[in-house]
């Protein structure tokens, strides 16, 4: 397992992985948009050359998003989520940013289990925020 900085050539195959997983997925212009900015910082995994997962984030010290994170479904279980989360903070925290916020399906159990594992805590509750199927987001957030 590799994980790197993003670049604006791994958009396609990142957009390829949000059609897969997100009911509103990102274009592969909005993966471009956001890996090309100053105020982000944005990692992928890679399993022998090949993309695997990402977390695409707005990190303006001292604060930061998790905008999007993702692994392939084939590659879950495997470590990826919890690198690419490892990274993102560590990256973040040398930058100045040391809060960090995210929104996750109410429903997504293993993933706010990972969140809360690194130390995010809930914060609130947005109703209906999710679309295909309906469902709220949990807020939640990590402080350094």
């Amino acid at each position: 397992m590799t994980v790197r900085p993003s670049l604006p050539s791994d958009a396609a195959a990142i957009a390829a992985i949000e059609a897969q997983i997100f009911s509103d997925p990102w274009t592969e212009e909005d993966v471009r948009s956001t890996v090309e900015a100053s105020y982000t910082l944005c990692f992928t995994a890679e399993d022998g050359g090949e993309i695997v997962g990402y977390v695409l984030t707005t990190s303006i010290p001292p604060e930061g998003e998790i905008r999007r994170i993702a692994v392939r479904r084939d590659k879950r279980r495997q470590g990826y989520g919890r690198r690419l989360l490892d990274v993102y903070l560590t990256a973040a925290n040398e930058r100045g940013v040391h809060t960090v916020f995210l929104e996750v399906r109410k429903q997504n159990a293993p993933a706010q289990a990972l969140y809360q594992s690194f130390g995010f805590q809930a914060t609130g509750l947005r109703r209906a925020y999710y679309r295909h199927p309906t469902d709220d987001a949990c807020l939640m957030c990590y402080t350094r």
